[in-house]
Formats: C-alpha cells, structure tokens, sequence
C-alpha cells in the first residue's frame, strides 16, 4: 500500500526477480525503508530454495584474518563486492590438521550457501570433496585443475624483488617463506632460486629460511647470526 504497487511486485523486486522501472524500484525501496521492513530469509529460502549465502573459508596460518595483511585486504574486498549484491557473507577458518580429516563446516553440507571462496592452502582431498557437493567454488591463492582461482604471480614477483636488491649492490640476498607445502611460497622460492640464476648468484642454502610456523621475527634472527651475514632479505 505505501508502495502503491501490488504485493507481487514488491516480492518480484525484493528477490530480484523483476526488471521494473527505476521509478517502481525506487518506490518499493523508499517504502521498505520507512516501514523499516526486514525480509524473513528462513521464508525465503523456502520459496526461492536459494539462502543468498556466500561462505568464505580461509586454511588457518595461526594468525587472525584482522592482523594478516594479505587475506584481510581480499576479505574486504569480497565484503564489499557482495554487498552490492545483498548476499549475505559468512565466514569461518580450517584448521590444516581438519583438512585431513574432511571436516566442512555444516552451511556447505547441508547446502545452505549459494557459493564458496576458498582462500589459502587446501589440500586436494579437502577440495575435492567440497567440489563434490556441487557449489559454485572460487580459490584464492591457490590452485586445482578445472576450478576458477584467483592467484598473484608468484614466480615473478619473486624475481622482481631480487632483481631489486641486485641492482642496489647486493649479492648475498637471504630469502625466508613460508610453509613448502603452501602454492604461492612454492612459486617464490622459484622465482628467488631463478633470479639469482638469471643474475649469476650461487645458490646458498644457508641464507634460505623455511618457516613452517610463519613466524617471520625468529627467520630474521636466525639470518642475522649466521657467521656471514646476509647484506639483504627478501
């Protein structure tokens, strides 16, 4: 009635299922505002069968997604890009030792998302079954065959910042990553190991530090009492 509008169209618009004019939308929109009226979703998932659930999944490094300057910065990005399209965004960590065991959160095996993010390190049992449960499935920051991802290049990033350490003098670059296991720190190892090839530097295992626990701080000090120092860490 506010709307001046049947009560279809309001439906129709409200679940986007109606291409009205700007006018009616802006109409039905105004009306829900001042009627402060909020959508039943458990109603809706009945009538629609879709719950507007977008489940973000990250493999859990032993740092909050808050404090980890990479993941957080994606995790907004995808808060701000669903919004524009009134889905609803969860979220929740895998533990690694739970990748192993096959243990999803019960929004995905009861299909109660309409798609899933997976960001970091999952391993291929663990992806495979949750492609399994028919969900439109992207990865971040990493990578399986036929799945859509999305992932920085690694290898050339890599090589870049020895490239620029090179060009300021230095020759003994230590290099510290991540678990070897993991996607990306696989690719910046090849790309730091194909730089100093490129640029006619031994390779020294010394001056790499693999750090399974991310703990960048202990990596630095190993580096910095080794009897020969590294003049640069990338």
């Amino acid at each position: 009635k506010e709307a001046k509008v049947s009560i279809s169209t309001v439906s129709d618009i409200l679940n986007r299922k109606l291409a009205a004019s700007t006018a009616t939308r802006e109409k039905v929109f105004n009306a829900v505002k001042k009627l402060k009226y909020i959508p039943n979703v458990h109603a809706r998932k009945i009538i629609t069968g879709k719950s507007e659930n977008i489940v973000f999944l990250m493999s859990d490094i032993g740092t909050s997604i808050i404090s980890n300057p990479f993941y957080s910065i994606i995790f907004e990005g995808v808060e701000a890009e669903i919004k524009k399209y009134g889905y609803n965004l969860l979220f929740a960590t895998i533990k690694e030792k739970d990748n192993t065991k096959i243990v999803v959160p019960k929004m995905i095996v009861e299909n109660n998302v309409e798609g899933i993010i997976l960001a970091g390190n999952f391993d291929t049992e663990f992806i495979t079954f949750v492609r399994k449960q028919k969900i439109p499935l992207v990865l971040i920051d990493n990578q399986y065959e036929n799945i859509d991802c999305i992932v920085t290049n690694n290898i050339d990033g890599a090589r870049q910042a020895v490239k620029y350490l090179y060009e300021l003098g230095h020759r003994r670059i230590a290099f510290i990553n991540g678990p070897a296991g993991h996607f990306s720190f696989k690719e910046r190892f090849i790309g730091y190991e194909s730089a100093l090839s490129e640029f006619g530097i031994g390779f020294l295992k010394d001056l790499t530090n693999i750090r399974e626990d991310f703990d960048g701080s202990v990596a630095v000090e190993q580096l910095l009492n080794l009897e020969t120092k590294p003049t640069a860490i990338f």
